[in-house]
C-alpha cells in the first residue's frame, strides 16, 4: 500500500480543502499568529481520521488510534497479531517569519505497538505559513524511519489554492 497515493485519492474523493478560517468572521484573514498549534494539530488529526478509515477499509485493514502521548497517531493493521502494521503520524509545522514550530509525536518515547511490528512508518505533514496572505494549509505524505525529521523540501499540495482574501476596511 502506498499511503501517498491512497491519501491523495481519499482527499480528492471527499473533496477536502485544508484551510484555516476564523470562526467569528470567516470573511476576514485569520490572525494566525495567535492560533494554538496543539489545537490546530488536533483538528487536522480529526480531519485525517475518516480519510484513514476509508483507506483502511479499501485495503482490508482497520485503524487503531493512540493516546496523545503515544506514537503513532494511527496504526493500520489486519489484527493485533499482525507483524506488518503501518504507522501513520500527523505532523503540523507553522512559520511566523521570525520563528517556526512543529507538533509531532516522539516514537522513541512510547509506541502503541512494539516498533519492530511496524512494516512502514508514514507521516502526514501539514505546513502553514502565518506570513502568507492565504488561509491554505499545504500537505504531503512521506515515509520515514521512527524519529526521523521532515526534510521540508517538496511540499506538494493536491488541493486547489484557496482564494486570497482582500482586507476589508472598517
Amino acid at each position: 500500500m502506498n499511503l501517498q497515493t491512497e491519501f491523495a485519492a481519499a482527499v480528492r474523493r471527499q473533496d477536502i480543502h485544508f484551510a484555516v478560517r476564523t470562526l467569528l468572521e470567516p470573511v476576514l484573514q485569520p490572525q494566525l499568529a495567535t492560533l494554538d498549534s496543539r489545537l490546530l494539530a488536533s483538528l487536522l488529526e480529526l480531519y485525517c481520521q475518516p480519510l484513514l478509515v476509508d483507506i483502511a477499509d479499501r485495503n482490508g485493514l482497520r485503524v487503531v488510534d493512540a493516546p496523545p502521548e503515544v506514537y503513532p497517531h494511527f496504526t493500520l493493521l489486519k489484527d493485533e497479531a499482525d507483524r506488518a502494521k503501518v504507522a501513520v503520524d500527523i505532523e503540523v509545522r507553522w512559520f511566523t517569519g521570525m520563528s517556526g514550530g512543529v507538533v509531532t509525536r516522539e516514537p522513541l518515547v512510547q509506541s502503541r505497538f512494539p516498533l519492530e511490528e511496524y512494516a512502514a512508518h508514514w507521516v502526514v505533514c501539514f505546513s502553514l505559513d502565518v506570513r502568507a496572505p492565504s488561509e491554505r494549509i499545504e500537505w504531503r505524505v512521506e515515509t520515514r524511519q521512527p524519529g526521523e525529521r521532515s526534510s521540508m523540501n517538496g511540499w506538494c499540495p493536491e488541493a486547489q489554492p484557496a482564494r486570497v482574501l482582500e482586507p476589508r476596511l472598517r
